[in-house]
């Protein structure tokens, strides 16, 4: 499991889901493509 903000989580789960996202104040996003880096 993710250790992330349960925020990130969210909007992880909606952009793989519907391929947009709100962040913060900004406009809805539109994103195809995603990019997930972790390093420990």
């Amino acid at each position: 499991m993710l250790k992330c903000d349960e925020k990130f989580l969210w909007n992880l789960l909606s952009l793989s889901q519907e391929g947009n996202f709100k962040a913060g104040r900004f406009a809805l996003i539109y994103a195809d493509e995603m990019i997930v880096y972790s390093y420990n």
